[in-house]
């Protein structure tokens, strides 16, 4: 690089820079983990992709809209 810095000054930062950036964008490819556990074996990365099944998908509308999954309908924190 410090040959490069004397020949094209610019080009170190432009390469650093844009590797970076690059490396950043990559990113958004990584699959979403938000609210799901981490695989912690092979065969949990194998069913990673899978069409989770419905008990999971409800209990997790449940959670998003508040509604105590224990068995009432009610949402959290409207004890009467």
């Amino acid at each position: 690089m410090l040959t490069q810095t004397r020949i094209v000054p610019w080009l170190p930062g432009l390469l650093f820079g844009g590797l970076a950036v690059g490396s950043g964008m990559l990113t958004f490819f990584l699959p979403e983990t938000l609210n799901r556990p981490l695989p912690q074996t092979i065969e949990d990365i194998e069913n990673w992709y899978k069409k989770p099944k419905r008990q999971t998908q409800q209990h997790e509308m449940s959670a998003v809209q508040g509604i105590d999954s224990v068995g009432g309908n009610e949402p959290a924190g409207n004890a009467m």
